[in-house]
Parts: C-alpha cells; sequence; structure tokens
C-alpha cells in the first residue's frame, strides 16, 4: 500500500509511503528484479537446510545446548521487559521522496558515483533533517555505502570503482581502511544504532523509515529495535555516548530541544545504579566534537557532565578533560578530522590506540585530576581548534 503528497518544510516535493520493506524494495527496484532475488535466496537457504540435516544425521549439532533453570523467554520478560513490538513496526514502514534540486545542490551530493552507491551517516541524516523539518545539521564528512541491489543488475560495481570511490570521497577514513562498506538494503536499515540514522540517499531519492521521520520531526534522539530489542535491555557504552554526542550536537542546530528516549532505560543493572563508561569512549565522542568547533565541544563536555559520566569540574573544559584522559592511560591520540587547520605541526601518526576499558567511572578518576601545565594555557572560548589545541590536548604541549 502507497500514497502520495508533497512533503517537507523545505520545498514541495513527492513522497510515497510503503506499509512494508518489501513494497518499498519493489517499487525501487521492480517486481521482477525482487521475485528473482528471493527466489535465489530461498534456494541458498534450502540448500542450507539440506546440509544441516546430514550434519546432525553425522552427529554434529552445532553449539552445545544446555537447559538452564531459566527459558529464554522468561528470562528476558523478567530482566528486559517487552519486546519493543511498536518501534519495529515503525522501522518496517518506508517514506521515499524526491529531494528538492535546491537541497541537493545546497549539499553539493556527489554526482558521478557507481550506481548502487549510496549517502549514508550525518549526511543523509542532515539531508533528512532539512527536508522534513527545515532545520539543518551540520555535516563533517561523507559516508558512502554501495547496496548491490540498487546497483545495474549486469554490471554491479568493481572493488577498484569502489576504491576509486572511496580515496575521491572518503579520504580520511580510506586513509585508515575504512572505505565504502556494502551491505544490502534491508540490512543497512536493520542496523542502525538510532531511528534517526534509518536515512539513506540514492541519488535524488531520501529513503527513510517512518520511526526515523517521526522522530525528527518530535527532535527524539530514539534507540533502534536492533540495538535495544526489549524495553531494558542493556545498551552498550558506544551507543549511549554517541546519543550523547547527537544531543550536544543538536542542540545547536535544531529549532526544539532534543530528548532521548529509551536509551537510559538500558544503562542501569539491578539495584539502579549507571553503568560506568570507558575513557576510551569518552575520548571518542570528545575528539568528534571537537572537529565540529569549541563550542560543540563545550556543549559535550555541558552533556557529559549533567548525565554524571564526568566530573562537573571539566564542564566548557574539552582540552582540560582530553589531557585528564590521557593522564589516565587512556590510549586515545585527539586529531583533527580534516588537515585545514591551523599552526602546529604534530609530527606523529594520528592512528588511534585503545586497551581495554578503564576499570573504574570516569567521573571517579577525573576528580583526582591536578594538571601540572594548568597555569600555562587557557581553554579558547569559540571557533575552531588550532594544531596547537590538538597538542596541548594530547599533553605533548
Amino acid at each position: 500500500m502507497k500514497s502520495r503528497e508533497s512533503f517537507g518544510a523545505a520545498g514541495a516535493g513527492e513522497t510515497q509511503h510503503f506499509d512494508d520493506f518489501e513494497a518499498m524494495d519493489v517499487a525501487l527496484r521492480g517486481l521482477k528484479r525482487v521475485t528473482e532475488e528471493k527466489q535465489r535466496r530461498e534456494a541458498e537457504a534450502a540448500e542450507f537446510a539440506e546440509v544441516e540435516v546430514d550434519n546432525e544425521e553425522d552427529g554434529w549439532r552445532g553449539e552445545d545446548t544446555q537447559e538452564s533453570y531459566w527459558d529464554d523467554d522468561e528470562y528476558d520478560d523478567y530482566y528486559q521487559g517487552e519486546e519493543r513490538l511498536e518501534e519495529l513496526e515503525r522501522e518496517k514502514r518506508f517514506e521515499v521522496m524526491t529531494i528538492p534540486q535546491e537541497i541537493l545542490e545546497e549539499y553539493g551530493l556527489p554526482t558521478d558515483l557507481p550506481a548502487g552507491v549510496a549517502v549514508m551517516g550525518g549526511t543523509a541524516r542532515s539531508l533528512a533533517r532539512r527536508v522534513v523539518t527545515g532545520d539543518k545539521e551540520p555535516v563533517r564528512d561523507l559516508d558512502l555505502i554501495y547496496v548491490p541491489e540498487l546497483a545495474e543488475p549486469d554490471n554491479p560495481a568493481s572493488s577498484e570503482q569502489l576504491d576509486a570511490v572511496s580515496a575521491k570521497y572518503m579520504a580520511d577514513d580510506y586513509k585508515y581502511g575504512h572505505g565504502v562498506e556494502t551491505k544490502r538494503l534491508e540490512e543497512y536499515f536493520d542496523t542502525r544504532d538510532f531511528t534517526i540514522n534509518q536515512c539513506l540517499v540514492v541519488g535524488d531519492k531520501l529513503l527513510m523509515t517512518r520511526a526515523a521521520y517521526d522522530d525528527m520531526q518530535e527532535n527524539i534522539i530514539r534507540t533502534t529495535h536492533d540495538r535495544q530489542p526489549r524495553e531494558y535491555a542493556y545498551v552498550n557504552n558506544r551507543t549511549y555516548v554517541r546519543a550523547l554526542m547527537l544531543e550536544a550536537v543538536l542542540q545547536e542546530c535544531t529549532s526544539s530541544y532534543p530528548t532521548i528516549e529509551s536509551v537510559m532505560n538500558g544503562r542501569c543493572d539491578e539495584d539502579g545504579n549507571l553503568f560506568p563508561v570507558s575513557g576510551f569512549d569518552v575520548a571518542l565522542v570528545l575528539n568528534k566534537t571537537m572537529a565540529r568547533g569549541v563550542r560543540t565541544a563545550m556543549r559535550m563536555t555541558e552533556v557529559l557532565a549533567d548525565y554524571d559520566v564526568i566530573n562537573d569540574r571539566f564542564t566548557d573544559r574539552p582540552l582540560a578533560l582530553a589531557r585528564a584522559l590521557r593522564e589516565d592511560n587512556v590510549r586515545f591520540m585527539f586529531r583533527p578530522v580534516d588537515d585545514n587547520i591551523e599552526e602546529g605541526g604534530m609530527d606523529e601518526d594520528f592512528e588511534v590506540k585503545t586497551t581495554s576499558p578503564i576499570k573504574e567511572r570516569v567521573r571517579k578518576n577525573l576528580r583526582e585530576y591536578k594538571s601540572r601545565d594548568s597555569s600555562q594555557w587557557t581553554e579558547p572560548l569559540s571557533g575552531q581548534y588550532t594544531m596547537m589545541d590538538y597538542e596541548i590536548a594530547n599533553g605533548v604541549a
């Protein structure tokens, strides 16, 4: 089932509503291609099932199965609450929109991408927000993904083509071995961390789940069913601090105050105590917000302090926080995202390294922090960080 209507706060366009993934898939690729792929997958599944039967007859049963006192379903219901079925339903409905030409020009998206290469990540989210709400979220870099079923059936993109695209449009990521990744369309939407990241730009089309559309309108940061399948399921550290980073970033560009939903449900143990956050994860989001400028990094420290992740003495002091993390043996090299930066010359390799997470909560360790060099420098209050600032953050200057 689908319908068409005008959309968005940023201009007129066409939108199609689809009540399930398959309907959207058919609209994008055509019934013939979708049917052929479905038949191929069913044949592969049947072949795999025959192999499993043969293995069982030979006495091999895969993983050990040991009965326990708790049935899995009972355990999940007792400790993790009900499954988030309403959330899952929202994520299985889709909006496909035609992006107005003026917005495509505004974002300057590449026009020479091979068929099947789409825009994902922060750029897709920013463009979706621009279309849906009129707000403009700053974009730092371009993330691309190759979706095989959106490519030309008889002419899929080669690894050489994808490497060339990575080197041209994702130079910093490509330098560290992270180029254009490959995912099937359904897998892409099913594996996002937050609903507002369930967006994809394919040519002049914006694909997004109904969950993404609704939560952008309400300015909500919400975990997906994949990351939190049940109401009180554990939310890992990386997802948690990314939610806090999104709150800090969106405060500066949205017309309403961003709110975090569902995430905190999975951040407490049975006694109601918050799970600890590793110093490496704090350093990671701090570095990403530093790349957006001093104001955003300062806002990041405010959010971290508000959620009791760090001591409030580091509020509005990103460089002091960075130095404290480094002195606390967190092996992370703070570095700029791009080369357009003033001053200094950190010659060392900016490779990010990590060891096992620190054992105690960051806030406890940071209370004991006293920088011997704090009198020799001051925190900048605005603008972009310079190379000298990064040297200070890393304890070099």
